[in-house]
């Protein structure tokens, strides 16, 4: 049996061999993920780094704000990936959307650099959001 402090060992040892692996091949980890027990698994997904105002635009939530931004309000919607806002006091740089949940979203804290899932009003804030362009009935009230 795989016990939680060693798959956490294993789970660490082999983080820095895939962020090696993954640097060299100019790819960016999006979620790891690990099972443990009777056996140990350890599952990573990660995309090409392409960087346009700060954001690596290949991420699925960068993507699916580039094919969805204008059904949101904005007009040009690439513009608005890497834009700086604040919410709930404390600023943000938009990454892009989810198609799930209730926080569709995605957002980078400038402070602690740890990415959070906003409710979709967040993007009234974002500058180049036109409430006159959205077909997302939460953005129009």
């Amino acid at each position: 049996m795989i016990t939680k402090d060693k798959a956490r060992q294993v789970t660490e040892e082999i983080q820095i061999a895939v962020d090696a692996i993954l640097k060299k091949h100019n790819l960016e980890k999006i979620k790891v993920s690990t099972t443990y027990g009777d056996s140990y698994a350890f599952k990573v997904q990660a995309s090409e780094v392409t960087i346009q105002n700060g954001v690596n635009v290949e991420t699925p939530q960068a993507q699916m704000w580039r094919m969805l931004g204008r059904t949101y309000g904005f007009e040009n919607p690439n513009e608005a990936l890497g834009t700086t806002f604040a919410w709930n006091g404390k600023k943000f740089i938009f990454l892009g959307v989810t198609s799930r949940g209730n926080y569709p979203v995605i957002a980078k804290n400038s402070a602690t650099k740890k990415d959070f899932k906003l409710p979709i009003r967040a993007l009234q804030v974002i500058e180049g959001f036109n409430k006159k362009l959205t077909i997302v009935s939460e953005l129009i009230d």
